[in-house]
C-alpha cells in the first residue's frame, strides 16, 4: 500500500465514536422482528377461525389453497412443523387415512378425545 493510499483509507474511515452513532438505532430492534408473522403461520391462525377442531387435511387446504394437484412432501413438512409448534394435537379423525386433530394452544376449551 503506497502512502498516499493510506492517506485515503484513513480520511473515509469511521472512528468508533461515529460509527456507533450512526448504528445506535439496531439496540432498539426487537430481537425477533418477524417472529409468527410468517405466510403459513397466518394461515393457520386463519383456519382455526372456523373451528376449535381441525384435522390436518384441513388445514393443508387452507394453507395451499391454489395449489393444484398432490402436496409434495416438503409442503406438508412445512405446516405440519408449524402445527408442532402452534397447536396441540386432540386425537385422530374418524375418517379414511385417520389424519391428526389439531387445537391451537391457549384453546379454551380442554377437553381432549379419544383415540
Amino acid at each position: 500500500m503506497t502512502p498516499t493510499q493510506a492517506r485515503n483509507l484513513s480520511k473515509h474511515a469511521c472512528s468508533p465514536s461515529r460509527q456507533s452513532a450512526r448504528l445506535r438505532n439496531l439496540r432498539l430492534r426487537p430481537p425477533k422482528p418477524a417472529l409468527g408473522r410468517g405466510r403459513l403461520q397466518g394461515q393457520i391462525r386463519r383456519a382455526f377461525l372456523l373451528g376449535e377442531e381441525l384435522s390436518s387435511s384441513q388445514i393443508y387446504d387452507w394453507c395451499y389453497v391454489r395449489h393444484r394437484g398432490p402436496l409434495t412432501t416438503l409442503q406438508r413438512y412445512s405446516v405440519w412443523r408449524l402445527l408442532a409448534v402452534m397447536c396441540e394435537p386432540v386425537g385422530r379423525a374418524p375418517t379414511i387415512g385417520r389424519p391428526w386433530l389439531w387445537r391451537l394452544k391457549g384453546s379454551k376449551s380442554g377437553s381432549k378425545s379419544g383415540d
